[in-house]
């Protein structure tokens, strides 16, 4: 997976490292929240709001040009710390994740991958709105899905 980096990275996030695999989440306490149609747009983003806690996103692809949109409020700012995003997927289907600050700046950006998982570790700075776009694409099947799982600050993939 290739990260595309942006002139536009303001403080909001630094990209640390990139990984290639990545255990899934195993902290069952956390439920899963399923995205919910329509969401295609940051209009209609599914809004979640989380305070330093796992989030473990879920979600279809219904053709090869769905978008799924969240709008992600990470309330209460403590420290820098690390956070690995991983994306996974089931099926043929490329997936790509995209990070955005609140005024639609791209801070994080992935290319499309057929490797699933995809782990894109980075360390928040500060506390706000951010906006997190999974892009669907390649030869996608009506029952392919994905999650996105994004531990706890300083929490390793797994080990949340």
């Amino acid at each position: 997976m290739k990260i595309i980096r942006r002139a536009a990275l303001l403080p909001a996030f630094v990209i640390a490292s990139v990984a290639a695999a990545c255990g899934s989440a195993k902290n069952a306490d956390v439920p899963r929240v399923l995205e919910t149609e329509p969401n295609d747009t940051v209009a209609q983003a599914n809004v979640i709001t989380r305070n330093w806690s796992t989030i473990h996103l879920g979600g279809t692809c219904s053709s090869a040009t769905d978008v799924d949109w969240f709008k992600v409020t990470f309330a209460t700012y403590v420290s820098p710390a690390p956070m690995a995003a991983t994306l996974g997927w089931t099926g043929a289907g490329m997936l790509s994740l995209s990070l955005y600050d609140s005024f639609g700046t791209t801070l994080l950006s992935t290319d499309a991958s057929a490797s699933s998982p995809n782990v894109v570790t980075m360390t928040l700075t500060t506390s706000g709105v951010f906006y997190l776009e999974v892009q669907c694409g390649g030869t996608i099947a009506a029952t392919d899905s994905w999650t996105l799982d994004i531990p706890a600050p300083g929490a390793n993939p797994g080990e949340e």
